[in-house]
């Protein structure tokens, strides 16, 4: 397995962010070292306190869990994936607490996504979330996650499949609907992992 990691180059001035922006990177992780195509692309909301601090995706508790839960599909299938974020920084309230982005904050941060996208050409992307399939996909927003997630939609040429963001299983008190919530993520993730699979072992 072979860790890659792509800073982003901002000039941004206007941006809310500038001056405070850590300009968090996009993780490539290739399980086949020597191909460089790229099966998946995962993209969350913004990053969180940890990923602020050491400008790297996906590295406080709910990255940790959509790593655990990935790791496995990843080593059966040999596929090669990115990590990444609509937002580069961290958006914090008046009470230096977690907040979504706004939409200002995105138009400026999306830019780099689909530069990402437009170099590496995934074959499935998978926003996390209702923020991120939002951003990435304007006619979902104002819908709750559950009713587009396990969806195929296509957008510039590109496929994604949403599914819920590790967050909302660590934030369900309810033992029960957090067991349900982890394995829709799971199986919405395996079920992109298995097509492709499938689908590369057909040429």
């Amino acid at each position: 397995m072979q860790k890659e990691y792509v800073p982003v180059e901002c000039n941004k001035i206007a941006c809310t962010f500038y001056n405070n922006c850590h300009r968090c990177a996009t993780e490539i992780v290739r399980m086949r070292e020597e191909d460089p195509a790229i099966d998946i692309m995962f993209i969350g909301q913004g990053a969180g306190a940890q990923e602020d601090a050491n400008g790297r995706p996906f590295q406080g508790p709910a990255g940790k869990l959509l790593r655990q839960k990935v790791k496995p599909l990843l080593e059966t299938h040999q596929l090669n994936i990115i990590l990444d974020n609509t937002i580069r920084s961290r958006p914090l309230d008046e009470n230096g607490k977690n907040r979504a982005p706004t939409d200002k904050e995105l138009t400026f941060c999306l830019d780099f996504v689909w530069q990402r996208i437009e170099t590496y050409k995934p074959t499935w992307i998978i926003p996390l979330g209702s923020s991120a399939t939002a951003s990435m996909l304007p006619d979902t927003k104002g819908l709750p996650i559950g009713s587009v997630r396990g969806r195929d939609y296509n957008r510039n040429g590109y496929k994604f499949l949403p599914t819920y963001h590790p967050a909302a299983i660590l934030h369900c008190s309810e033992q029960e609907r957090k067991g349900m919530l982890e394995a829709v993520m799971c199986g919405d993730i395996a079920k992109i992992c298995n097509s492709i699979s499938f689908n590369s072992n057909l040429l």
